[in-house]
């Protein structure tokens, strides 16, 4: 309501603070109630490619080559957050 006590409509800017405000409201309460939020471990392929900053190919040749294994789950590659990470820190050190 306005100060002039007359109702308006809601904009996506509103949409938008709302969903924000909700999403914090739920990481507050699970917080306080010691709930812990769950985080998805499995990535798609095209999810890994954009942890990683490259291309669905360039997964694709890093398990080819061994440096990352994936898992099948219903026929379908997924890759572990762990892994990902893993792969992340081995190449900190590694020439250019």
């Amino acid at each position: 309501m306005t100060s002039t006590g007359l109702r308006r409509e809601s904009t996506p800017g509103d949409l938008l603070i709302d969903a924000i405000a909700e999403g914090v409201a739920r990481k507050i309460l699970a917080a306080q109630s010691g709930t812990p939020i769950m985080k998805q471990r499995l990535r798609t392929l095209e999810q890994a490619a954009t942890y990683l900053a490259c291309t669905p190919s360039a997964i694709r040749h890093k398990v080819a080559q061994g440096k990352l294994a994936p898992t099948r789950i219903d026929r379908k590659l997924r890759f572990d957050i762990f892994d990902l990470d893993h792969l992340i820190e081995e190449s900190k050190g590694a020439e250019l």
